[in-house]
């Protein structure tokens, strides 16, 4: 009887492969069911079946590695048509781990763009919903929008500049920004903003007050509700203060400033009334308007030939009619006014005018006496003050320029709100006794 050769495969446990004699058909059908139902059972069990079938006459037993099976460990025998065993994959393990790492790091990013975005909402809302309050903004031309944002939230119009301007980039309105007088709100948010800043603002209006002094006094500080000074005129008109002081010192080359002393500033100058004119205008461009209808009126009245007539400049006239401004109203009083500062300077008498050593006491804001040592203070000093005190009206200084033709020499301005005059001292004491027992009781 011929013993066929079988191939020799690792064997599957620590025995040794053994050679078994040929089986029956029947028991070979009944050998390839035991290793079919076996198959998972272990691998020393299945070789061996397998190992009998393949010696019975049956088709080789193939050898296969499986495709996870571990470094250096032994093969399988499995009959084809027979899937090997499933082998658990580590790639999952290595999936939840990336997803474990990655989840909280997508939270962070969610969570930081939901507050950047709540953030940024809030910062282009307005600062406060509330306010009715009006804010002039004034925009000069050729502004940056850099520049803009800093006078908005220096303003208090809105709360952070940076991101405004990001949003003036964003929706392209950074370059459309028109110059000229704009009002605003604090209730009004980055978008309403930007709408009110394209439009066309209409003309400016600003409004001098014949009497008012250049800047505001130390006096005057206190009740900022009732300054009548340029400055607070030029505010209330949207100027900054950077704007005005940049219009205060900047150089003129006016006509009417011609005679101006050499570091005397524009006290005096800034002509008393109402000026409208682009929305675009500087502060200098306003104050510019005020000096060109001072020398309108000084013209068209002659004024500056009458003053020269009488051996007097036209600063020096602008200066006696700011004290006259000062002291009385009505143009024929001025007038007599005028008149009594004539007669003093002729005759080498202090001017005795109240008005010029309050001026600089309060200027100053010191104590108003009239034993103030100053050049201002004309109870004590001859002459005229160093320059004027006040922006005099036309009917000051029509006053200075054609005096009333009387020869007083005292006048008063008694309780009742009227003024009296007198050529005498001895008239002058009776009428502060009768007239002004109350307002001139400190003399």
């Amino acid at each position: 009887m011929d013993i066929r050769k079988t191939r020799k495969s690792p064997p599957a446990s620590k025995h040794a492969a053994t050679r078994t004699a040929p089986l029956s058909g029947k028991s070979r059908e009944m050998a390839a069911q035991e290793a079919a139902a076996v198959d998972e059972v272990g691998p020393s069990l299945s070789d061996r079946l397998q190992q009998e079938l393949g010696e019975a006459g049956d088709e080789p037993a193939t050898e296969a590695h499986y495709r996870h099976q571990p470094h250096g460990s032994k093969s399988r025998k499995f009959k084809p048509g027979h899937k090997p065993p499933k082998v658990r994959s580590h790639k999952p393990r290595k999936r939840r781990l990336w997803l474990r790492i990655l989840l909280p790091i997508l939270g962070i990013i969610v969570v930081a763009a939901i507050g950047a975005g709540i953030w940024v909402y809030w910062a282009l809302g307005p600062v406060d919903s509330k306010s009715t309050a009006v804010k002039q903004l004034v925009i000069e031309p050729g502004s940056s929008p850099r520049f803009i944002a800093s006078q908005l939230e220096k303003e208090g119009l809105i709360k952070q500049r940076q991101v405004f301007l990001l949003y003036a980039k964003f929706t392209g309105t950074q370059d459309h920004l028109k110059a000229g007088q704009h009002e605003l709100k604090a209730s009004m948010g980055a978008e309403e903003i930007l709408k009110t800043l394209q439009k066309q603002p209409a003309p400016k209006t600003v409004t001098f007050f014949p009497g008012a002094t250049l800047r505001p006094t130390h006096k005057t500080k206190e009740k900022p509700e009732s300054r009548l000074d340029v400055q607070r005129s030029l505010q209330k008109a949207g100027y900054s203060d950077e704007q005005i002081e940049h219009a205060f010192t900047a150089e003129y080359s006016h006509p009417v400033l011609a005679g101006r002393p050499a570091g005397a500033d524009l006290e005096g100058y800034v002509f008393g009334d109402t000026y409208q004119h682009s929305s675009s205008a500087s502060a200098k461009d306003t104050i510019t308007l005020a000096l060109d209808e001072l020398q309108d009126k000084v013209k068209k009245n002659d004024i500056e030939a009458k003053l020269k007539a009488r051996g007097m400049t036209l600063y020096q006239g602008i200066t006696m009619a700011s004290i006259v401004q000062k002291e009385v109203t009505g143009y024929e009083d001025m007038r007599k006014v005028a008149q009594v500062f004539y007669t003093r300077l002729q005759r080498g008498i202090p001017l005795g005018a109240d008005s010029t050593y309050q001026y600089i006491a309060d200027k100053k804001g010191i104590a108003r006496d009239y034993n103030l040592d100053s050049p201002y203070n004309t109870r004590k000093v001859k002459g005229l003050p160093p320059g004027p005190i006040s922006a005099p009206s036309l009917d000051a200084l029509k006053a200075v320029a054609n005096p009333a033709p009387t020869d007083y020499l005292y006048f008063i301005n008694g309780d009742d709100d009227k003024n009296y005059f007198s050529k005498t001292n001895e008239e002058h004491e009776k009428l502060v006794k009768e007239k002004c027992a109350t307002k001139c009781s400190w003399l």
